[in-house]
């Protein structure tokens, strides 16, 4: 017990944009196991939660007194940390992917069906 409560004193300590950077991680990957969503749209998406996550979560007492609308550029900081939570995904995290697929495999789409039953291109 005396763990958990360590781990989540240490996560109260965090920059909210580092948990932001991971919840937006677990999303994005959560949301490879709904089929209804193609993977194409899975990167639009992790931005857009980002940019929503972060225009509330996010202090705008940080952001000048000259600025008017202090949400919007909360939203656009949001919309870089979920660029960064693609890009952390796209680059190093998906080599972990194997080791995730063994505990959840993701279910077969449309798109893993096509490619499985594509022709071999013709010989040159």
């Amino acid at each position: 017990m005396e763990l958990i409560i360590d781990a989540f004193s240490q996560m109260n300590k965090a920059p909210i944009a580092l948990i932001l950077l991971i919840c937006l991680n677990v999303f994005g990957l959560g949301l490879k196991y709904i089929e209804m969503i193609p993977n194409k749209f899975i990167p639009i998406l992790v931005v857009l939660a980002g940019s929503l996550g972060y225009s509330f979560l996010g202090n705008p007492g940080s952001i000048s007194p000259d600025q008017q609308h202090p949400r919007v550029v909360l939203g656009l900081f949001g919309g870089l940390i979920g660029t960064a939570a693609w890009l952390l995904h796209n680059r190093l995290l998906y080599k972990l992917e194997p080791l995730i697929d063994k505990f959840l495999p993701i279910p077969e789409t449309k798109e893993k069906k096509e490619e499985i039953t594509r022709p071999p291109p013709p010989p040159l």
